[in-house]
């Protein structure tokens, strides 16, 4: 029993680094809730709020866009413009002046972001 223990803490410890990338907490109407970064279609800062954009909802934060990097896997997110932060496995194209989300939202690229975000967005696809 001990050796099949040993496995799992073996492979707890291998992939926890990666667990922390898989949620984000975030305050929504004075509540503490965790999201899943798989199911964020994109961040958009907008003004002095961020807008956290899902599958099913649109949560509105304070934080700054930097809290958001930190707390993702950039191999999983990419920025398109300085407040648009993409998710890899939600964009339907691309082209050289913007993404495409797959829920029709349009995001242009600003200067100097698009060859590293399409660098990036290969990695990511291929």
């Amino acid at each position: 029993a001990w050796g099949q223990d040993a496995e799992w803490l073996e492979l707890i410890i291998a992939v926890w680094p990666w667990a922390v990338f898989f949620q984000i907490d975030i305050y929504y109407k004075g509540k503490e809730i965790s999201l899943d970064a798989s199911k964020i279609l994109y961040i958009e800062k907008n003004g002095q709020y961020t807008h956290i954009v899902t599958e099913k909802n649109t949560y509105i934060v304070k934080h700054s866009m930097k809290y958001y990097e930190k707390r993702l896997s950039l191999k999983m997110f990419g920025y398109v413009s300085q407040g648009f932060l993409a998710n890899y496995q939600y964009i339907e194209s691309e082209n050289s002046q913007y993404v495409l989300m797959k829920n029709g939202y349009v995001s242009y690229y600003s200067r100097g972001r698009r060859k590293r975000f399409l660098d990036n967005y290969l990695k990511y696809i291929t």
